[in-house]
């Protein structure tokens, strides 16, 4: 964790440490990773963030294939985590 998080948790007199209830709790969410008809899976691609140097969250990204198409086609994600 950085110093600005640090700093903005102890402004707002945010607990750096979890209870171990919460703890226990985060240990039974299911992390795997699972097939959804509905989205397209991307973890293949080569992506690079777009997301500013500050950001909390790299969820944006284009990638660049190497294709012999012109013009060359860029492609655009935007990651949502559910």
């Amino acid at each position: 964790m950085g110093l600005d998080i640090s700093c903005i948790m102890a402004d707002h007199k945010i607990p750096f440490h979890f209870p171990q209830e919460v703890l226990d709790a985060a240990d039974t969410i299911d992390n795997r990773i699972h097939d959804d008809k509905d989205r397209l899976d991307l973890r293949k691609e080569q992506l690079i963030t777009i997301d500013g140097e500050d950001a909390k969250d790299l969820d944006d990204a284009v990638s660049l294939n190497n294709v012999r198409v012109r013009p060359l086609p860029v492609g655009c994600s935007y990651c949502r985590c559910i």
